[in-house]
This record gives C-alpha cells, structure tokens and sequence, in this order.
C-alpha cells in the first residue's frame, strides 16, 4: 500500500532532482529510488494532527522508497529521513507519522563538514533509505487467505489483512 500513489516517470524524474538539489547530493545517489509527494503533512508521532494539517511552509516533504516507505522532512538547516506509520490504521489512510526509531536527522553545514563530498553524502542517504524501507517491509505479514503481503496497519488479526477479514471472517468494521 502506498497512501499517494507513484508519480509518473517525468514527475519522478523533477521529483528526484529538487530532492537531491536540496539534500545536497548527487542526483545519481536517487536514480534507483521512487520519489514521490505527500499529500498532507506527515508529522512525527509525538506531534500527531488532524489528517488535513498542510505542510508547513518552512518544511518540504518528500515519500521515498521502493514501495514510498519513508518520509524525507527537508527544512531551512536540516533534514530528517523517517519510516512512516499509520496511527489510524484501516483500508484508508488516517493519521500518518513518522517512526522515530530508526531516523536520522542531519544538519546540512554539519553533513557537509562531516562527509569528504557529497557522493558520500548521497551514499549515506540512500543507504538509510533502504534500511527504513526494509525495516518497514520486515513487519509486513502474508495474508493467509489473499497471500497478499500487509503493511501492519492493515492487518486485523494475525495473518489475516483487513479486506479478507470482512470478505472471509464476516468480520465489520
């Protein structure tokens, strides 16, 4: 499940560039990397909103990721590289936030005095993408009746996604 759908390849593609442009890295470090906006704000778990919160105007936001996993919050000094969750769980996306365990937040000036150049920098990047994307998968489950693999806020009861608990368990939600 991806809460905003994947952008097409040329939106992807001036997605990727503003990304890299304001991380400060290389393009190249993203070209394997689906890139894609976020319709509302996603704030972090200890900040949790009202679902229609629009994104601050100092804050740009950015979904990445195979399956767009992770949340990038690029600021005026920072930016931060998060798993995202679904608080309110169920078939449509309620209040989406970010996971701290597991994020990262670099300082821009700190980053680039830290890194001998911003390959480097895009390594790291896309390196911690991966690692956040892959923790989120881990928690996916197979649905036992679809065989369709869940994201955890989609899964009613052990092994069994939401849809076939109400199509095979006559469960209602």
């Amino acid at each position: 499940m991806d809460p905003y759908g994947p952008p097409d390849e040329f939106e992807a593609q001036l997605l990727r560039r503003e990304l890299a442009h304001d991380l400060g890295i290389p393009e190249s470090a993203l070209v394997n990397i689906l890139v894609a906006r976020p319709t509302r704000f996603i704030a972090e778990r200890s900040e949790a909103v009202d679902s229609e919160e629009p994104i601050p105007p100092s804050n740009t936001q950015y979904m990445v990721g195979k399956y767009l996993e992770v949340v990038i919050t690029v600021d005026s000094d920072q930016f931060e590289i998060a798993e995202y969750e679904d608080l309110g769980g169920g078939m449509v996306p309620i209040t989406l936030v970010r996971r701290q365990d597991g994020a990262l937040t670099f300082t821009k000036t700190g980053a680039a005095r830290s890194m001998r150049s911003p390959a480097e920098l895009g390594e790291v990047v896309e390196a911690t993408i991966r690692r956040l994307s892959n923790s989120r998968r881990h928690r996916y489950q197979r649905c036992r009746f679809c065989r369709e693999m869940t994201p955890p806020e989609l899964i009613c009861q052990p092994g069994v996604c939401e849809p076939c608990a109400v199509t095979e368990l006559g469960i209602v939600f």
